[in-house]
């Protein structure tokens, strides 16, 4: 049987951007990607994270290294991003901790890289989408 308490939302477990005291859904067993029978057409799917079994992990997401397009190479310091690697909690999949496998899509996030030294650390390689336009 289906517990809704037992799972969570996947997105918000990985990178830590909400408080979530609710989530409010409709469950559909029978839709599965490809053999879908009901009718329904969603915009999107959620992917959820079994809440027992999940294991946490430290998530490094990187930005622009800089500032400017094209820093004033006499002062390199004055156009470093402070917030050039973001570093947040989250919790990945048992299978995800536990595979071979040391690269990853992460759901709506990008491609990530499991560390060599740190098991439990994973990095963003790829975004899915870089909106940054030089000069802008």
């Amino acid at each position: 049987m289906f517990k809704k308490s037992s799972y969570l939302f996947a997105f918000v477990l990985l990178l830590g951007l909400f408080s979530v005291s609710s989530l409010a859904t409709d469950y559909y067993i029978d839709p599965v990607s490809g053999s879908d029978t009901s009718g329904l057409k969603p915009k999107g799917v959620i992917h959820w994270v079994d809440a027992g079994s999940a294991v946490p992990v430290t998530v490094k997401r990187y930005q622009r290294l800089f500032t400017e397009a094209q820093p004033d190479l006499d002062d390199v310091d004055a156009a470093l991003n402070p917030h050039s690697v973001l570093t947040t909690a989250g919790f990945v999949e048992a299978a995800i901790a536990g595979s071979e496998s040391r690269t990853f899509q992460f759901e709506r996030q990008g491609y990530f890289c499991r560390d060599g030294a740190d098991p439990g650390l994973y990095h963003r390689t790829v975004t899915l989408r870089d909106s940054y336009k030089p000069g802008s």
